[in-house]
């Protein structure tokens, strides 16, 4: 299952503009060179997070981001790595399990990142708090991977 659109370039009605978040996460705002203002819905932001350059075109009543110019992502993302869940997101290739990860700044979507913290400590009964990396984001795939 394809959780969002492939980048295509297309080059009739196109905005090239930075893209901001708002702090809830329930979309953006692309501003364009001439200071005019976008609103993109959250489902149409297309793997793509604040800050970054982004391409823009218009669909129906409404904006979706069509391609990525520049990436933004920040190097370290402080949030907490939710170890003490019920909720059970698979395994990577070496076995590890994948444990749902929240930013503390919520401009950024919750990530998937993989960890035997919890082989390593037996008794965990709290969340951990920590920091990571941005890795990539899949096109199969709803939320970005972290390492």
């Amino acid at each position: 299952m394809k959780y969002f659109n492939e980048y295509t370039q297309e080059s009739d009605n196109i905005i090239i503009g930075n893209l901001v978040i708002d702090v809830y996460n329930t979309g953006g705002i692309v501003i364009d060179e001439y200071k005019n203002q976008y609103n993109i819905f959250n489902e149409k932001l297309n793997r793509s997070f604040h800050g970054e350059m982004v391409t823009i075109k218009q669909c129906s009543e409404e904006y979706e981001i069509i391609n990525i110019i520049e990436r933004n992502i920040p190097t370290k993302l402080a949030g907490i790595l939710c170890v003490h869940s019920k909720i059970l997101y698979g395994t990577n290739k070496k076995n590890m399990p994948i444990y749902l990860f929240k930013p503390h700044d919520r401009r950024y979507p919750n990530f998937y990142v993989p960890s035997n913290i919890k082989n390593k400590r037996k008794n965990i009964y709290t969340n951990i708090y920590c920091t990571i990396n941005y890795n990539k984001w899949d096109i199969e795939q709803k939320l970005p991977q972290g390492s």
